[in-house]
């Protein structure tokens, strides 16, 4: 659904290494903490991508280990979403800590209102260089 409201094509094959939209799992996917360089491993084979929602990390890396030894099933592709979906519950931790991070870049107050050359920015009413609308003049009272 929200593919469709960004207008995001969704495409059945993968063009080049991209794709759309793949499910974050901490065993298929690589990457750095800011989450700029993310792969997904997409096994080919649909039963075995279908292992990656099993909640328990032992025996999700059990089974793939043991369905990948058998010819064919064990193909994939190293792939870069355009979107990373935390849909699964026991997977969200990496999303929990990654949106605790960026609010609390968000919502840090810096010691001072400084600028990047170190000057500093007047303020007025808490707003830096705007003033307050005038207020309008009330007649008829006395």
């Amino acid at each position: 659904m929200a593919m469709s409201r960004l207008n995001l094509p969704v495409f059945p094959w993968f063009a080049g290494q991209n794709s759309p939209q793949l499910d974050y799992i901490d065993d298929l996917t690589t990457h750095d903490p800011d989450f700029n360089r993310v792969t997904c491993r997409y096994y080919t084979d649909r039963f075995v991508y279908s292992l990656r929602g099993i909640p328990s990390p032992f025996l999700r890396r059990l089974l793939l280990n043991l369905f990948t030894r058998l010819p064919g099933r064990g193909d994939y592709m190293e792939v870069t979403p355009f979107a990373l979906h935390f849909g699964w519950l026991h997977q969200k931790q990496p999303f929990y800590a990654f949106a605790e991070k960026v609010w609390a870049e968000l919502t840090r107050t810096p010691d001072s209102n400084s600028l990047t050359d170190g000057e500093q920015v007047p303020e007025h009413d808490g707003m830096a260089g705007v003033e307050p609308p005038n207020q309008p003049e009330q007649h008829g009272k006395e």
